[in-house]
């Protein structure tokens, strides 16, 4: 019985080391990084509601299987044609727009 209890336990510690909680995917403000999303010209080349155009569409394909960091270390790096924007925002807005794809307009 303890070796099942140990079991649970490791299974639950490892389980929440793998990824994030639901809650730490929450965009805190999504008017505001909706409108960084504006700003920032993203909206121009995926469009408002991420259907692509220029760019990639973020509901298809391989973006739909990003993670919320694979995302951020996209806006952070560039890719492709698409730039670095690690110079033009900071660490928390590149996470809060790589969240905002990941839930706001993937609905993951």
């Amino acid at each position: 019985m303890n070796y099942l209890k140990l079991l649970v336990f490791l299974c639950a510690v490892f389980a929440l080391a793998c990824g994030q909680s639901k809650g730490d995917l929450a965009v805190k403000d999504v008017a505001a990084t909706r409108a960084l999303y504006t700003e920032q010209k993203c909206v121009v080349c995926h469009g408002e509601k991420g259907d692509g155009g220029i760019g990639p569409s973020f509901k298809v394909g391989a973006a739909m299987t990003r993670s919320v960091e694979d995302i951020a270390t996209r806006i952070g790096t560039g890719a492709g044609v698409m730039p670095s924007f690690k110079e033009k925002l900071n660490q928390e807005q590149i996470q809060e727009l790589a969240k905002f794809v990941y839930k706001e307009i993937q609905g993951r």
